[in-house]
């Protein structure tokens, strides 16, 4: 897919922070005192590997190059494109974080998988600074009609089902649904 089409989602937010020599990565940040988020943009090349596989990769880069602030904390997402998925996508819900992470708050993931031509995404059930990146990517990969497409919505976890219940807000777990 279009590089320059990420560049103009991700550039309206976060500023390219750096990209590896093999062209594998290119790394988006926003980081100001109160606020701290990152994008992270795979190109994988075909490769095939497991939800857990692709969380290794994902924490290393994140542990290696960001220090989380108590603070501020850091929420990222992450656009993997040219990823084969050998995985349930149920194992998909066990990377994204439905609480603030001390290693970084994972809030969603859109994978691109050219083999069996199928965008998957996982956001939190949340919404936050990095969701209209989620949403716009997942409208790109929708637009092109190239890939079917399948977006969810994390569900809460029990700590977050009781302290919204005590908030007063709903509880449920949803599709999430690119708008049009």
């Amino acid at each position: 897919m279009s590089m320059e089409a990420f560049e103009k989602i991700f550039s309206t937010k976060l500023k390219l922070l750096y990209e590896d020599k093999k062209g594998r990565v290119k790394v988006w940040e926003h980081k100001t005192l109160n606020i701290h988020r990152v994008v992270l943009h795979y190109r994988l090349g075909n490769q095939t590997m497991k939800y857990a596989e692709l969380a290794g990769l994902v924490r290393k880069e994140m542990k290696d190059n960001f220090k989380v602030s108590w603070w501020r904390g850091l929420g990222f997402g992450v656009l993997a494109e040219d990823i084969v998925i050998d995985d349930d996508k149920d194992e998909l819900v066990k990377l994204i974080d439905d609480q603030v992470n001390a290693k970084g708050t994972w809030q969603w993931l859109i994978t691109a998988d050219p083999v069996k031509r199928r965008i998957t995404g996982m956001h939190t059930w949340a919404a936050g600074y990095l969701t209209p990146m989620f949403v716009e990517t997942a409208r790109y990969y929708k637009d092109a009609g190239e890939y079917d497409i399948a977006t969810y919505k994390r569900p809460k976890g029990k700590l977050m089902n009781i302290l919204t219940a005590v908030a007063g807000s709903r509880m449920g777990v949803e599709e999430f649904h690119v708008p049009e």
